[in-house]
């Protein structure tokens, strides 16, 4: 069955100027309930984005971190030790992608942060690992102007708050800063 609909779908995907990408990413803690349990850590991202209207790119952005607690947590404090988004994004553009190459993005999504340990404190529990967030910030393209080419690299610092707008009431408010760089290649073979 997965076969027959990617079988359909990529014709289509191919002539609508879809582009995948894959990259790493960069997370440093922002906010104090995070920054005091948790190190910044690597991860990485995949997407998949249209460019069918020249201001404004859609897609989906996959997330994932291992993240970094600290070795010796505050007494009765959960660390956190992994990390994933699943999000819709929006990238507006507002000068020409070629011509001036940076843009605004806004992503909403569902987020799944773990903790270590994986009990409760007498004191504190850990509250559901799921959540509802965004992530805010700009960005821009390097290697796009060249029509030649079906691939590009792209750039971007965000503001990314995974349960910032659903949360567990046990859950702290979790925020970081993020530096992406994402590899991306267009499946319709060019610009």
């Amino acid at each position: 069955m997965w076969r027959l609909i990617l079988f359909l779908a990529l014709p289509v995907l191919a002539t609508a100027q879809w582009f995948v990408g894959a990259g790493a990413t960069y997370h440093r803690p922002e906010n104090p309930d995070y920054r005091s349990v948790n190190r910044p850590a690597l991860g990485g991202t995949l997407l998949l984005m249209s460019r069918q209207y020249c201001h404004w790119w859609y897609g989906v952005r996959m997330e994932y971190s291992p993240l970094a607690p600290l070795d010796s947590l505050p007494p009765q404090r959960h660390g956190y030790t992994d990390g994933g988004f699943l999000a819709g994004e929006l990238r507006w553009w507002p000068w020409e992608p070629t011509q001036v190459p940076l843009y605004a993005s806004l992503a909403l999504g569902l987020s799944t942060i773990a903790t270590t340990p994986p009990y409760d404190f007498p004191s504190r529990r850990a509250g559901s690992s799921t959540g509802f967030g965004y992530s805010i910030g700009v960005g821009g393209v390097i290697f796009y102007d060249s029509p030649c080419c079906g691939w590009f690299v792209d750039v971007a610092l965000r503001y990314h708050a995974p349960n910032a707008l659903i949360r567990s009431k046990y859950r702290p408010f979790l925020s970081s800063f993020q530096a992406i760089v994402t590899f991306n290649l267009a499946l319709g073979g060019g610009q």
